[in-house]
């Protein structure tokens, strides 16, 4: 009998069962995916030992990495900026990056690389040197692993400002190579292009003034609170 005879013979047969035949066809499935479930327990067990004994041999070898690492005068970026290297690791990379003015936002899976976040500090020159000199340290080891519309690669730097993404999410689109610096917006998957610059120094600039994290007021105090919002803190209504 050929494959779609069988399928007509088959929903021939449905179409004239009654609920208690198609019911006890449903417990006898049943029955066969427990044992199947029962089959597969042993191998899932094996499974989880191998997957856990992996993950303390990661952890160790993690360990002796960073050791080596904060022995060493120089810090090994390539090593900083793996992705999912264990809890040690990513204790390590966030000490790091945080002493050079950088976060992390997640990872990238075309180059399984940590993402480096920014966030910049409005009116504070420190925040922008900070951050440029950060970027510099660490923007040679990471690798192209986004393209845009038109197929041309870049380095993807998340950038982290006082809305937190509300009305998009904001990045920094990187092609040293051509020397172009872009501010990019992804609003409910659309990406565009805000403006573009011919070095790093100008599109952090741009950042701290237009999609800056926090703000020092007029006081000398870090806020997240726009300029030209309203605090109605202390008002009797």
């Amino acid at each position: 009998m050929t494959t779609k005879k069988r399928k007509r013979a088959t929903s021939k047969k449905l179409s004239e069962m009654t609920v208690k035949e198609l019911e006890a066809e449903i417990a006898k499935n049943d029955a066969k995916r427990d044992e199947l479930f029962k089959a597969m327990a042993p191998i899932e067990r094996k499974l989880t030992r191998l997957y856990n004994a992996n993950k303390r041999h990661r952890e160790r070898i993690a360990k002796l990495k960073i050791e080596k690492a904060k022995n060493s005068k120089r810090t090994d970026w390539k090593y900083v900026l793996m992705a999912d290297e264990g809890s040690q690791h990513y204790h390590y990379q966030v000490e790091a990056l945080r002493s050079i003015g950088l976060s992390r936002s997640g990872y990238c899976q075309e180059t399984m690389q940590t993402i480096i976040q920014v966030g910049l500090i409005k009116n504070d020159p420190e925040s922008l040197k900070t951050t440029l000199a950060g970027l510099r340290k660490v923007l040679p080891h990471i690798e192209m692993g986004h393209e845009d519309k038109d197929g041309n690669p870049y380095k993807y730097i998340d950038i982290r400002e006082r809305t937190l993404s509300a009305g998009g999410v904001y990045f920094l689109a990187i092609n040293e190579e051509v020397n172009k610096y872009a501010v990019m917006k992804t609003t409910y998957g659309h990406t565009e292009e805000k403006i573009s610059f011919d070095t790093l120094k100008k599109a952090l600039t741009y950042i701290q003034q237009y999609v800056w994290y926090e703000r020092v007021n007029e006081r000398g105090e870090r806020t997240d609170r726009d300029e030209y919002e309203v605090d109605y803190s202390g008002i009797e209504w």
